[in-house]
């Protein structure tokens, strides 16, 4: 490459937040011409409010707002634990994408190009113990330029406040669960697990519930041998018909080994929620 005599001009370009090169350009004119990569990625949600049982439509748009093409660019939606994707809503610029939000295929950017707009569904499918959780949702997109220079850009967040479901009510329950010369310090595992929720009838004004969980213990013997025990339980609830709970909790709060040796006593909590989170917006 020559030598440019001229006077020095120095150009700093910024790519998101950062410095990311500085350059110094010796030009005998007024006008300096400097390609660079500038890619935006804006995240957006149609809910500033949510609860259990809601869903969130987002839209992640990007943008080659710079004067070179970016190439083989892919994106990075970080879900959160409140949140799963509903199945067959991901659509890349209005086409069916595959279900896979940590690396979302998209077309090459290329200067002058259209905007590139991803958008998807995610079901809210719990929520914090706090009254109000903020979701923030952010995306990453990952591409190259100039043959094979790296870029990297995460959105700024799109927020989402999800409200804890008003509980209605909450049920203690004992539990006999049997075990041979069980002790404390040898249970390696205990746990009630929910399995389904089912309106069983409707009359008046009442629906009728069943609420199937199962509890499982796992112990060592005498002989350090591994067992395990695992039992199903139906509980039959009745509530106003405006009332239908849409959460179950079930935890386990303590356990007591019976004088015979042979039984675990459980005593479990069944927390029953709200469907409807009051003071939100639908």
């Amino acid at each position: 490459m020559g030598a440019f005599v001229g006077n020095p001009v120095q150009v700093t370009y910024t790519y998101g937040t950062e410095i990311s090169n500085t350059v110094i350009l010796y030009s005998s004119a007024n006008t300096v011409l400097l390609t660079y990569p500038l890619v935006s990625i804006n995240v957006f949600t149609n809910r500033e409010y949510a609860h259990i049982g809601n869903m969130i439509q987002y839209k992640i748009v990007i943008e080659n707002k710079g004067t070179m093409d970016v190439f083989n660019n892919s994106v990075t939606f970080y879900l959160n634990s409140f949140l799963e994707l509903v199945p067959n809503t991901l659509y890349v610029n209005g086409k069916r994408s595959a279900d896979n939000l940590v690396n979302i295929s998209i077309p090459n950017l290329l200067v002058g190009s259209q905007q590139c707009v991803i958008i998807f569904t995610a079901l809210v499918v719990k929520s914090s113990f706090c009254q109000y959780w903020k979701i923030k949702s952010k995306a990453t997109i990952r591409g190259t330029y100039d043959g094979n220079s790296t870029l990297e850009v995460t959105s700024e967040t799109a927020d989402t406040i999800v409200e804890k479901p008003k509980k209605l009510y909450q049920l203690k329950e004992k539990l006999i669960m049997p075990c041979i010369m069980p002790e404390i310090n040898r249970i390696l595992n205990c746990q009630v697990y929910l399995l389904s929720v089912c309106p069983i009838a409707v009359r008046d004004g009442q629906v009728l519930i069943k609420v199937s969980y199962a509890a499982e213990i796992v112990y060592c013997d005498n002989t350090k041998q591994r067992l395990s025990y695992y039992q199903t339980y139906e509980k039959y609830l009745k509530f106003n018909q405006g009332c239908y709970p849409y959460v179950v909790c079930i935890a386990v709060d303590r356990k007591e080994i019976l004088d015979n040796h042979q039984e675990m006593l459980l005593f479990i909590e069944i927390s029953i929620f709200d469907k409807i989170a009051s003071g939100l917006k639908n």
